[in-house]
C-alpha cells in the first residue's frame, strides 16, 4: 500500500506540472498526448509481440506521427474544430483501412490474411489522443474539460484501491483479478461521482457563466 501511494503521488505529481501550465499554453496539451502515445504504442507492440502477434509497428508509429501532423496543421491553418474533426476522421480511417489490407496486397494467395490487430490499434491510441488535444487547443474552456477527462480515470482509480483496502470482503472476478472487489468498484464510482459534481459545480459552470 505504501508502494502504491508513493507511486500514485509521483504520478499526480507530474501530471500537474504537465496539465497546469497547458491552462495558458494550450500546445502543451500536444506534448502531453506526445509522451502518453509514445509510451501506449511501445507499450501496446510489446503486449501484441508477447501474444504471439506480429503488429505492423513502423505502421502504427507513422499513424501515430500522421496523427499529430494533423493536429497541429489544424490549429495553426484551419482552426475550425469541425473541419479538423472530419480531416482527422477520413485520413485516419483510410490510413487504418490502408494498414488492414497491406498484408492481403503483400501477400494474395493468403485471402483472410488482414492485420487488424494493427489498425485497431492504431486508432484505439490515436482517437482519444486526438480528443485531448482538441479539446484542449479548440476550444474555449477546454482545459477544464481536458482535466476532467485525465482526473476521472485517476480518481476513480485510487479511490476504487483506498475503497477496496479498506472496505473489500466480496471479490469481482477473483479468477482474472483476485484483488478486486465489489466495495472497491462501488467506492471508485461513487467518490468520481462526488469529485466531478463539485468540479463542475463550483469551478467549470462557474467559470463558464452556465447554469444547469
Amino acid at each position: 500500500m505504501k508502494q502504491r501511494t508513493i507511486t500514485g503521488l509521483i504520478f499526480l505529481a507530474v501530471m500537474l506540472a504537465i496539465v497546469i501550465p497547458a491552462y495558458w499554453v494550450p500546445l502543451i496539451s500536444v506534448g502531453l498526448a506526445i509522451i502518453v502515445g509514445s509510451v501506449s504504442t511501445s507499450e501496446l507492440i510489446k503486449a501484441m509481440k508477447s501474444g504471439g502477434i506480429k503488429p505492423a509497428s513502423k505502421m502504427i508509429v507513422a499513424g501515430e506521427v500522421l496523427a499529430l501532423l494533423i493536429v497541429l496543421i489544424g490549429y495553426f491553418f484551419i482552426k475550425d474544430v469541425f473541419i479538423v474533426t472530419t480531416i482527422f476522421a477520413v485520413v485516419m480511417l483510410s490510413y487504418a483501412l490502408g494498414v488492414a489490407i497491406i498484408p492481403q496486397v503483400s501477400d494474395p494467395e493468403d485471402k483472410l490474411k488482414f492485420d487488424l490487430y494493427s489498425a485497431c490499434s492504431l486508432l484505439y491510441i490515436a482517437f482519444p489522443l486526438y480528443c485531448l488535444c482538441a479539446t484542449s487547443l479548440y476550444f474555449e474552456k477546454g482545459w477544464f474539460y481536458m482535466v476532467v477527462g485525465l482526473g476521472s480515470s485517476w480518481v476513480s482509480d485510487t479511490c476504487a484501491y483506498f475503497s477496496g483496502v479498506l472496505l473489500g470482503k466480496h471479490k469481482v472476478v477473483p479468477h482474472i483479478s483476485p484483488k478486486k472487489t465489489w466495495e472497491g468498484c462501488i467506492g471508485g464510482a461513487l467518490c468520481c461521482a462526488l469529485v466531478l459534481m463539485f468540479l463542475f459545480g463550483f469551478v467549470v459552470y462557474e467559470v463558464d457563466g452556465i447554469t444547469i
